[in-house]
This record gives C-alpha cells, structure tokens and sequence, in this order.
C-alpha cells in the first residue's frame, strides 16, 4: 500500500469519528489497477462479517488511463507502453 495504516487513521480521524467496529477500506497500489470510473462495481467482502457492492458514479462521466506505472521494473505492459514509447 502507499500509506501505512497509521498514517490511514490518522488521515481518517481528521475528518471523521472513528467508533469500534468501524471498517476503513486501503485497497492496493497494484499495477494492473487505476482509478474507479462511473459505472465500475466494487464489492468488498469480508470473512464472517459479509459483503458489500457499491456501484460508482461519476456525474461527469471522467475516465482515466488503465494500469499504474511503477518505474523501470514495472511489469504492465500497457503502462509500460505509455511511460516508455519505442522510438
């Protein structure tokens, strides 16, 4: 993850209060992955306590590029393409 959990709370705390049982989701910084879109779902499932579906909505309807570059060993090959052009 790009942040450490405590950095999350404290992040969090700023803006909200936090009460026991309060779940903060982190996600990951993978490089197959980008910004969620409108119309994208995302379901969060969590062992012995459930599932949650959110649908996304972007009243602007935005979309942005596919894949995150994460540097000279980056293995994604579209951001790859995108980052470091074959001249």
């Amino acid at each position: 993850m790009e942040h450490r959990v405590p950095e999350i709370v404290e992040f969090a705390t700023r803006i909200m209060t936090l009460y026991s049982g309060d779940l903060i989701g982190c996600g990951t910084n993978h490089e197959g992955l980008g910004f969620l879109q409108d119309g994208e779902e995302v379901e969060i499932k969590i062992q012995s306590v459930g599932s949650m579906k959110l649908t996304v909505e972007d009243p602007l309807k935005r979309s942005w590029e596919r894949g995150v570059y994460m540097g000279a060993d980056s293995t994604n090959l579209e951001a790859v393409r995108r980052h470091r052009p074959q001249g």
